[in-house]
């Protein structure tokens, strides 16, 4: 099994950009950011199910997809949605809560 790639915080900040240029109105989220240098993915928490929404639709129009099949571990987390690119980065979408 090959190991995840890792994104640095500029790559990371860059599909942030894309996405929030498409967005229709502002949201309001907290990003799990680590203290590590890169990392494979990103945690993204919304105070409102319609903010999540509308995050997870301007991710798709930058490119993103959602990951098809949430394992029972994500479901049990309360993960509202997964996206990945291309390039393997993905953003873990929850509403108001993460584990």
């Amino acid at each position: 099994m090959s190991q995840p790639r890792m994104f640095t915080g500029v790559e990371l900040t860059n599909a942030l950009s894309k996405a929030g240029s498409s967005m229709n109105r502002k949201v309001s989220a907290y990003l799990g950011l680590p203290a590590k240098v890169a990392t494979k993915d990103i945690d993204v928490v919304f105070g409102s199910m319609p903010d999540a929404k509308e995050f997870v639709s301007a991710m798709k129009q930058a490119g993103f997809s959602n990951v098809r099949k949430l394992s029972g571990e994500y479901d049990a987390l309360g993960t509202f949605a997964m996206v990945e690119d291309n390039k393997g980065m993905r953003f873990d979408v929850f509403d108001r809560q993460v584990c």
